[in-house]
């Protein structure tokens, strides 16, 4: 199942850069200004564990609620480990 997750991300990426009119195949995005705030970047993973919910027909099949849960626990520590890393604040 994780691998279906990251499969998903892939393509979230994919398209999200391939619908633009006359877009590249590949295009390579340069960093903007400071990272993502922390707050936005949780509310970011939120709104995807959720749309992966609503939309994947068995979001659960390779995977029990419990290990699933864990990934979305080990997703917020990785965001909040590397927020820590720009010398930002806890935001619980």
């Amino acid at each position: 199942m994780k691998a279906h997750l990251v499969c998903l991300l892939g393509l979230l990426a994919l398209l999200g850069t391939s619908c633009q009119q006359g877009a590249s195949p590949v295009q390579v995005r340069q960093p903007r200004g400071d990272p993502l705030p922390l707050d936005a970047a949780l509310e970011d993973m939120d709104f995807f564990f959720k749309t992966v919910e609503q939309v994947h027909p068995n979001h659960l099949a390779d995977m029990s609620s419990k290990d699933y849960k864990s990934l979305q626990r080990r997703c917020r520590e990785a965001l909040r480990a590397q927020d820590q890393r720009h010398g930002r604040e806890q935001i619980p």
